[in-house]
């Protein structure tokens, strides 16, 4: 059952442990579900900061029948957008850490109580994540995330993607302050990206490898609505984590591992797969130097390294773009099975495209099926 607002009366003199920021627009849905979430952790030392982002759709009479002391109503002046609306609400967070959490994600009851306990002995980590499983109407489903990590890992990680599910961090904001900056508005729709990028330049950013958050996946959610725009942000981040170790090469180098590794698009030759590979040397490299002493780094970069080259170069067999011929000519991977049948798949979409027409292989034949 829901907690009521005399059973964790709020001081304003004394800041609560945790600020849980979550920002919505028209989130009538899922919001309730989301809140009742947060306010049953075990953890109970916190305050929720909902910020309306102008919600025509009863929003705010939703959050405000809650009846807890712990929620904050905040309306911004205008519609901001998420980041703005972010920002507003981050101004006003008066805990030693901050969890944002999306208007339509799920915090299971344990979470914030065992990252609580991982910042308070960890001084040098600005950030701690969990696991998480999507939530697919009602069905919980294996995100794609690895499933064990270390810091050293996660550092690399950012370099070639975004390991981390934004609902699931808790930041400390005495990092965010010395930033300056919570949500990077030039970065739209990567936000979240960005301010990973910025805090691991100033600590140690760690995830707890076990299931504590749910992030519902429909339709409407930003990846599949804003995708070619995310992929540009998530581009520019790249860009400027590149420069250092790529020197002029950082944006074509930035763009192309967001487009064909973050964005999953099939690359188009094998001049492209083994500049990718180039770039996993050099991020590997980067991170090896810095993170010497990750002894559980180095065996997941190299696995999850290998799976990815093996992944590309599976999408590109399928669709013709790249033969086995030329990948071992490369001295890149190749998918440790199923070579023969994706690349028949690639050669008849390959003949596909030159005469614009079907292709029949033999009478009654089909195309070999993914394994």
């Amino acid at each position: 059952m829901t907690a009521t607002a005399d059973d964790f009366p709020v001081s304003p003199a004394v800041p609560p442990r945790v600020s849980v920021l979550v920002a919505t627009f028209d989130g009538a849905a899922f919001i309730a579900e989301t809140l009742r979430s947060i306010l049953d952790q075990d953890l109970k030392d916190l305050e929720v900061l909902v910020v309306d982002d102008g919600s025509t759709d009863g929003t705010i009479e939703l959050v405000r029948g809650f009846g807890d002391s712990r929620v904050r109503l905040l309306s911004t002046p205008r519609n901001l957008g998420p980041a703005g609306a972010r920002n507003f609400g981050f101004a006003q967070c008066r805990g030693r850490y901050v969890a944002p959490v999306d208007q339509d994600d799920i915090v299971l009851p344990y979470r914030l109580a065992r990252q609580v306990a991982y910042l308070d002995v960890h001084d040098d980590t600005v950030l701690v994540a969990t696991a998480t499983e999507r939530l697919v109407g009602t069905a919980r489903v294996a995100s794609p995330e690895p499933a064990r990590t270390s810091p050293g890992f996660l550092r690399w990680a950012l370099l070639v993607g975004n390991p981390l599910v934004w609902s699931s961090v808790l930041i400390r904001k005495s990092a965010v302050d010395a930033l300056g900056m919570f949500n990077n508005e030039a970065r739209r729709y990567a936000e979240d990206f960005d301010l990973y990028h910025r805090l691991a330049a100033v600590g140690s950013i760690a995830r707890i490898d076990e299931v504590m958050t749910l992030y519902r996946s429909h339709a409407a959610g930003a990846s599949q609505t804003f995708g070619d725009a995310m992929q540009a942000s998530a581009a520019r981040v790249l860009a400027d984590a590149y420069a250092p170790l790529l020197g002029s090469g950082a944006r074509r180098s930035a763009q192309i591992v967001a487009r064909h590794v973050g964005a999953g698009e099939p690359v188009p030759d094998i001049e492209t797969l083994k500049l990718i590979e180039a770039v996993l040397q050099a991020t590997t490299r980067f991170v090896r130097a810095r993170h010497a002493a990750d002894e559980v780094a180095r065996g997941l970069i190299a696995t999850e390294r290998s799976v990815l080259m093996q992944r590309l170069a599976r999408a590109a067999l399928r669709t013709g773009s790249v033969s086995a011929l030329a990948l071992r000519r490369a001295g890149l991977p190749l998918p440790p099975r199923g070579v023969l049948g994706d690349s028949v798949v690639g050669v008849a979409r390959r003949l596909r495209r030159k005469r614009g027409a079907p292709v029949i292989l033999a009478p009654g034949a089909v195309l070999p099926a993914s394994r």
